[in-house]
């Protein structure tokens, strides 16, 4: 467990084992927390590396940013740890941010595992995100949260939600016209169990879109497969990343 210094930001990253290295960019709100599981199942065979996003967990509480900010901060985290190349694994939110880098900065990304993909943002998902993260959230949700952030769990749900309004910010993540200059390895996962917020049609065609991707749809699960079903998700991921 380990502060990053980067500029004007502090960022929070846990990392674990050796060998290739892999990033882990968690959700939504979390933090490394959520991703624990992740962490300590990959890290057998390899470096894995997880940080929590400016404005969650233990990184620093930011009220503005760019909206290229996740990204800039991913980038000037791997020139820190002087790692010319990764596989980044990016679970709803963090898919998003894998994905944009694995476009926009394509010799830094190996190969990619994307958890529950959203290729852009709509009426139906924004709404569900305002509620469950807002006046609605549901106790199973608000115990995640809890776990992941601490005591102050409220404020950083309060301070995604205006976030994810930073002007730009959505059309930086609307991926969906880009899917066919995706050069990289890909695994695609998602739980069977549709949602507005990340809806199964984007998985489907994220894998049908980007040529030679991988598909994992793990069944009887929600959104997240590598949240609801880790032990599973590691064995999937180990063998993908095996055949690169």
């Amino acid at each position: 467990m380990a502060f990053v210094e980067l500029d004007r930001v502090r960022l929070h990253v846990v990392e674990r084992g050796s060998g290739d290295p892999l990033v882990i960019v968690h959700g939504a709100a979390a933090s490394t927390v959520s991703v624990e599981p992740l962490l300590e199942g990959l890290s057998r065979t390899r470096r894995v590396i997880a940080f929590d996003l400016r404005g969650m967990g233990r990184s620093t509480a930011v009220e503005e940013m760019p909206p290229t900010a996740w990204n800039d901060d991913l980038i000037a985290l791997l020139d820190h740890l002087e790692l010319a190349r990764v596989d980044l694994l990016g679970v709803s939110l963090g898919a998003r941010i894998a994905l944009r880098a694995a476009l926009d900065r394509p010799e830094r990304v190996r190969a990619l595992v994307l958890d529950a993909p959203i290729v852009a943002d709509s009426p139906e998902g924004s709404a569900a995100v305002e509620r469950i993260f807002g006046a609605e959230i549901p106790p199973a949700l608000a115990a995640g949260l809890e776990h992941w952030n601490g005591p102050t769990w409220r404020e950083v749900a309060a301070r995604f939600l205006r976030l994810r309004l930073t002007p730009g910010l959505q059309d930086h993540y609307a991926l969906g016209g880009l899917l066919d200059g995706v050069e990289q390895p890909v695994l695609v996962c998602r739980g069977d169990v549709d949602d507005p917020i990340h809806p199964l049609a984007h998985a489907f065609e994220v894998h049908a879109r980007i040529a030679g991707s991988q598909l994992w749809i793990a069944p009887g699960t929600p959104f997240s497969a590598t949240r609801f079903r880790p032990d599973e998700a590691v064995g999937q991921i180990e063998r993908f990343l095996a055949t690169i």
